[in-house]
């Protein structure tokens, strides 16, 4: 994995102890692909049954734009 991109998200054990702690990073330009994959898997999944195929198709057919955007949006925020 890319160094940049980890650790994403990470578990890690107290000594001594079961309990986890969970470590969520900050997004980085690197996570624009994933981020946008996930967006429109979940996008699709939520709504597929409501709204006609062609729409979640068109949306496929935009992800470099979406990746872009979601690119320009994380370097926006500062990460």
């Amino acid at each position: 994995m890319d160094d940049a991109r980890s650790p994403a998200v990470g578990m890690t054990e107290s000594r001594g102890s079961r309990a986890a702690r969970l470590v969520i990073r900050p997004a980085a330009a690197v996570d624009a692909e994933p981020l946008t994959d996930l967006h429109l898997d979940v996008w699709e999944e939520a709504y597929g049954h409501l709204i006609p195929r062609e729409v979640l198709l068109d949306r496929r057919r935009s992800r470099a734009d979406r990746v872009a955007r979601w690119r320009e949006s994380i370097q926006r925020a500062g990460n």
